[in-house]
């Protein structure tokens, strides 16, 4: 009996409430279902493992680097010939290791005159003396797409030059070059000649 006087109280009471005991209890339900995705977030991710910063720094450390990248170091040498310099000083079979283990890949910033352009069907051989050096010690590798910044360039010219050394020949170093400056114009402004020999 009590069960059913209860039953009846609130029936009445929502007849009474009508349209706004709908909206009501309408409000209510989106209220409830809201709340949960912020629930599940709470006990989500959060509580997965985090990449802590030195687990970041070293796998950026493990990622390959690539030629002409900042992350290369650059050699302590500020010129091609005192590369040389240093490789001549080596016992003969030393030299090999050392010019792969602490040249080949290696970024330099080095300047020069311009001696000569070679062009290939790959791109083109820009050759550089050192001051006061009248036989080219660099050799700079450019891609096809230098052509309209090499075509400004005259005999004479000082030059920057940025880029990783690829090889050596003989007594020169071949660098594929990334990146080219004018310093100084030379004195005589005519077409570039070829050098005596490309790299």
């Amino acid at each position: 009996m009590r069960d059913l006087l209860t039953r009846y109280r609130l029936l009445n009471f929502w007849n009474k409430l009508g349209v706004w005991g709908a909206v009501a209890s309408l409000i209510g339900l989106v209220i409830a279902l809201g709340t949960m995705p912020w629930l599940q977030s709470r006990n989500g991710p959060e509580h997965l493992p985090r990449l802590t910063d030195s687990a970041q720094n070293k796998s950026q450390e493990q990622a390959p680097t690539t030629f002409g990248s900042p992350k290369v170091a650059p050699i302590r040498e500020t010129s091609a010939r005192e590369v040389i310099a240093h490789l001549n000083s080596l016992p003969p079979l030393q030299r090999p290791e050392i010019e792969s283990t602490s040249y080949v890949g290696r970024y330099i910033t080095w300047r020069g005159r311009v001696q000569g352009i070679d062009q290939f069907d790959t791109g083109f051989s820009l050759a550089l003396l050192e001051t006061g050096g009248e036989t080219p010690w660099t050799f700079v590798r450019f891609d096809t797409q230098w052509r309209t910044r090499l075509d400004v360039l005259r005999t004479g010219d000082v030059v920057n030059v940025q880029g990783t050394i690829l090889k050596f020949d003989g007594g020169a170093v071949v660098i594929h070059g990334t990146a080219l400056s004018l310093v100084r114009k030379s004195g005589k402004r005519r077409a570039a000649t070829g050098p005596a020999e490309s790299r």
